[in-house]
Order: C-alpha cells, then structure tokens, then sequence
C-alpha cells in the first residue's frame, strides 16, 4: 500500500487509480537472511529527535524532497543502520520499511519464487483491489 497508493491523497471523498499504473509495479516475497539494523521512525522515536508524524510520515507527495533530506541525514549519521522503519500513514496496523542499497549486505534479501506483473499476479490483484475498496479508491482505465 506504501508503494501502490503512495501518491494517492490522503484526503475524504473520492479518489481514483489508473489501471495501467499498475503495470509499474511487481510483487515479490522475499526472505530476510540477516538482522538487518532499521532506524526507528515510529512515534516514540520521532518524539524524541522533536518531529511530529505530520512532519516526516503523514505528508503528501509535495513534502517528499523534506522526508528524503531526513533519509539522507540519517544515512549520513547513522553507518551502522541498514534502513529505516516507520507506522505507514495510510495502514496504522502495518509497517513501512526502506533499505539502504549500499549497506545491505550481499545475500540478505533472497526472492522466494519470481516476481510478477501485479496485473498478471491474480491474488496479489485481488488483494489490491480489495485495499483501494477499503480506503475509497476506485480502479479507473487508462493512464
């Protein structure tokens, strides 16, 4: 949902989703072989550097050169950590993870099996379409 519905508002009322967009996206299972080390970004976390969830989490795609600069200084500070994790802003009850490429060791994502189209995955499809009913959005045609 963080990566499909990303730029979709979050806002009342109605929303829609073009379904040739879908076509960007892949889904894939993967198994972690490592401990990975994530920077906590929930809101304890975001407390404590003094950042409320509405100024890093909870923004719109306008304030995303902002969240990137904060990736990017923590990546500077923090050379030990593999990525960051935060409470996603449009599914409280899961979590959003981002690796950082270059610190990710060598064998520590496998693929479980291919990876595959979202519009050619039909349980991956159905569980999307499921989703955007859940939150208002509606699959349109077109791009």
């Amino acid at each position: 949902m963080e990566t499909v519905f990303h730029d979709v508002p979050f806002v009342p009322g109605f929303k829609t989703y073009p379904k040739n967009r879908l076509g960007r996206h892949r889904h894939s299972r993967v198994e972690i072989t490592v401990d990975l080390k994530l920077v906590d970004l929930t809101s304890k976390a975001l407390r404590l550097l003094g950042v409320t969830r509405a100024q890093l989490i909870d923004t719109e795609k306008d304030q995303y050169p902002f969240t990137r600069q904060w990736a990017e200084a923590i990546h500077a500070q923090r050379a030990d950590a593999h990525g960051l994790y935060w409470v996603s802003r449009q599914d409280d009850t899961a979590v959003a993870i981002v690796l950082f490429g270059d610190r990710v060791p060598a064998g520590a994502i496998i693929a479980q099996g291919d990876d595959r189209g979202l519009l050619n995955d039909e349980a991956a499809y159905t569980d999307l379409i499921s989703l955007a009913e859940k939150i208002g959005v509606l699959i349109v045609p077109g791009e």
